[in-house]
């Protein structure tokens, strides 16, 4: 595969880009006492056509992953190859696996989101040891947590450490088909950064910190700073971060960090990937325009969504606007 069998998803990536919700859009979404003025405000976008009146509200979720969802179909077919798109869509698959598996294993009930690869009908399959070669990814850590089950060592965020490291090795596993060093750089950034808020949460709810160093460090996340994070305070994390992420996005975090706010954590934790991700803008042809543009699409439904159900249920806006990630653009 040349680069320049990109370069005509690359250029639509570009001008696509340009159509991105910029953060003051969410500031003035925010400003509006009425959700008919939000309505009208996002009825000047590309999403006009989903959000025709307000009695969808209720549904905005749903729209709005069918919207991601139909974005990623769209750009798979038009990319020369499926690895760009398969890096976003393995978030849904992995998210889907644990919610199938928090439900059938701990009785939790938990949303399925549209988009995915797998049926709720296929993870009964992987469940029962009946996966293809193909479904690996998802069968070792199902097997693994399954083994946890029976030995009696596990609670409902087991799945999410077996699971989660699992998506990162899988996710770092699908960056090399992209022969594209910068992408690979960006998920070796998302890597540390998502261990860094597994690990970040595990410490301040007080979970067993020999089952995280089990199931969720390993492989590639087998790291010594990662492993003395776990056993140390959050706010003596400054010099370990610096050592993973460098020097800028280490700040980003131990601001968050700092600040005692989760949502201000996840916040920086976002800004430091961003700083990875705009490299991508700077490649003309290639894989990485396209990965930056869905990165930043995938980003702005997120906080579509987080206005939306906070309006919808009286959530203030300046506790909103806390839980907004920084835009692409």
């Amino acid at each position: 595969m040349q680069l320049t069998d990109w370069s005509f998803v690359s250029g639509r990536a570009a001008v696509m880009e340009g159509d991105l919700l910029k953060g003051d859009f969410f500031q003035g979404l925010l400003g509006h006492e009425r959700m008919e003025d939000v309505f009208l405000q996002i009825g000047e976008t590309r999403y006009k056509e989903i959000f025709t009146r307000i009695a969808l509200l209720e549904n905005a979720e749903e729209l709005l992953q069918n919207y991601w969802g139909q974005s990623l179909d769209d750009f798979e077919d038009a990319c020369p190859s499926p690895c760009v798109v398969a890096l976003f869509r393995l978030a849904t698959d992995f998210s889907n696996c644990k919610a199938f598996l928090k439900t059938d294993l701990f009785g939790l009930e938990q949303k399925y989101l549209t988009g995915g690869k797998y049926s709720r009908e296929q993870f009964a399959e992987i469940r029962q040891g009946n996966a293809g070669k193909e479904d690996d990814y998802l069968a070792v850590p199902t097997r693994l947590l399954l083994e946890e089950v029976a030995a009696g060592r596990a609670i409902a965020s087991t799945v999410d450490w077996i699971m989660d490291s699992a998506y990162l090795e899988r996710l770092l596993e699908c960056s090399e088909h992209t022969g594209s060093k910068t992408i690979r750089g960006v998920i070796e950034a998302t890597m540390r950064l998502r261990a860094v808020g597994v690990i970040h949460r595990a410490v301040t709810l007080g979970e067993k910190a020999d089952d995280v160093d089990r199931l969720f460090l390993k492989g590639s996340l087998d790291l010594d700073t990662l492993h003395s994070m776990l056993r140390s305070r959050p706010e003596d994390w400054g010099e370990a971060l610096g050592h993973e992420l460098g020097p800028e996005a280490a700040a980003e975090v131990v601001r968050g960090i700092q600040s005692g706010d989760r949502n201000a954590m996840a916040r920086s934790l976002a800004s430091s990937l961003a700083l990875s991700v705009d490299h991508c803008r700077n490649v003309t042809y290639g894989p990485e325009r396209p990965y930056g543009y869905l990165y930043g699409l995938e980003i702005e439904l997120r906080n579509l969504k987080v206005v939306l159900a906070g309006l919808s249920n009286g959530i203030s806006a300046d506790q909103i606007g806390k839980r907004l990630l920084p835009s692409f653009v």
